[in-house]
């Protein structure tokens, strides 16, 4: 049976957006609570998707502003709520403007293989980040701080107390302040926890009034303080976001550009989608990712630290030209970056199609490796890359040898969650072809990869 999911949903604008969402949400197993920001003027437009789910229980409209504490204060309120009308298993937190980037069931067999985690994006704050958010007096609640005419309100108020050296004391800080992602999902055990504490213990929380941002930083800083530290991700929310200022802001609003990093399998939503710029991109996340997943999945088979890895080991290795092999090419895009030739092959219509949404279909081809390939030494690449290409089907195996033809040197597996021994696998399929296993480069390869589980990898060399 799986899990029951409870979605707090803290919403403003994008009512189209936020209705594809409740629709994708709208199951037996998901119980939905959603809240609204006072300041929105589309009321007609939000009582039609209420009447149209009734899975939504409504949690009232709270007037919230941007850095503010109201944020936090609402956030704690609609979790609270939560727990006592649903009994799910995990409580995630998501924004109106966050879209689903991978098919339902998907969502449900990741949370059910992984029973027992909180999942967050933080790290331990410096010196200068608390200093600059929580020891001085701030009302971002009382105007819009963004308004840049009011803005200069916020940094005259600071300007004085950091010259009257005014600060505020920190005798409810924990040991350790953490900061990051107000996104996240945390299961039942950890929520009732984080309100237990917070009833119990309400300095700390009181305290945040009057600060930057808290949202950022309250969950994580209870939780990783005072909650079992083994029960908790901190490095990843499951969320895609582009901490970067694209499309006029920071996060970036996703555009289509941003396509590839739908694919990372590590990530289940995106933000911040915004009409029209997200609107090509989430006609893509429909049709490939939710609609056909299916049909393509053979592509989607792609972990971003991989990715940011294989850039080191080809510097390492001085790989002056590289062919990523299968339908993951996904991971060209990574290695276009570099100053080296890298291009793609695949063996079907389908990895080629999704590369033309990715903008990397120049530097790829359609080959059929089942016929003997002839290429000019001069023209071989010192490497080929193969990446999870052999789990539950090694056909590519029976082609080898006329995939060597392509190399002159090298030939990387990486493969990740392979029950069966990558090495063994690939030693009994290369007898009869010009190729060996060199343990101890795979060996410093594997080095390269030390965050990432159960990953093997395997390097062939030509003799």
């Amino acid at each position: 049976m799986p899990m029951r999911h409870a979605f707090i949903i803290l919403a403003h604008n994008e009512w189209q957006i936020l209705g594809k969402v409740l629709e994708y949400l709208n199951h037996e197993e998901c119980d939905l609570f959603l809240n609204i920001d006072c300041k929105a003027t589309d009321m007609p437009v939000i009582n039609d998707l209420l009447d149209r789910n009734n899975r939504i229980k409504y949690c009232g409209h709270d007037r919230l502003h941007w850095g503010g504490y109201s944020i936090l204060k609402t956030e704690i309120k609609v979790l609270n709520i939560a727990i006592n009308n649903s009994n799910a298993d995990y409580y995630h937190i998501i924004s109106g403007q966050d879209y689903p980037i991978k098919p339902y069931e998907s969502f449900l067999q990741f949370f059910d293989n992984n029973p027992g985690q909180s999942y967050f994006d933080c790290r331990i704050a410096t010196f200068r980040e608390i200093d600059r958010r929580l020891l001085y007096f701030l009302p971002y609640d009382y105007y819009q701080v963004r308004n840049p005419k009011r803005y200069c309100i916020t940094n005259f108020l600071r300007g004085f107390q950091v010259k009257y050296q005014i600060k505020r004391p920190t005798s409810h800080f924990p040991d350790k302040i953490y900061l990051g992602s107000q996104w996240c999902s945390m299961t039942r055990e950890a929520c009732a926890f984080l309100l237990r504490y917070t009833k119990e213990h309400p300095g700390f929380l009181k305290r945040l009034n009057h600060t930057f941002a808290s949202e950022e930083i309250y969950i994580h800083t209870v939780l990783l303080n005072y909650y079992d530290e083994d029960k908790i991700c901190s490095e990843n929310n499951l969320r895609f976001i582009r901490w970067r200022e694209e499309n006029g802001n920071r996060p970036a609003n996703l555009g289509e550009e941003h396509f590839k990093f739908m694919l990372d399998k590590n990530h289940f939503f995106a933000r911040k989608m915004v009409s029209p710029i997200s609107t090509k991109l989430m006609e893509y996340i429909d049709y490939y990712l939710l609609e056909h997943f299916h049909e393509y999945e053979s592509c989607f088979d792609y972990d971003n630290r991989i990715a940011e890895s294989l850039v080191e080991i080809m510097k390492v290795l001085d790989i002056s030209s590289v062919l990523v092999v299968g339908d993951n090419l996904i991971y060209l895009d990574a290695l276009l970056g570099m100053e080296i030739l890298a291009n793609g092959i695949c063996d079907n219509d389908q990895a080629f199609h999704l590369a033309q949404k990715m903008n990397i279909a120049e530097y790829c081809q359609v080959v059929d490796w089942t016929q003997p390939i002839y290429v000019e030494d001069d023209d071989k690449y010192d490497s080929l890359l193969f990446l999870n290409q052999l789990g539950g089907n090694n056909e590519i195996l029976r082609y080898l040898g006329n995939l060597s033809e392509l190399t002159s040197h090298y030939m990387f597996f990486i493969e990740e969650n392979m029950k069966e021994s990558l090495k063994d696998t690939l030693e009994k399929s290369i007898a009869s072809f010009h190729l060996k296993s060199n343990s101890e480069l795979s060996k410093m390869l594997l080095a390269e990869f030390d965050m990432i589980e159960n990953l093997q990898v395997c390097v062939l060399i030509k003799y």
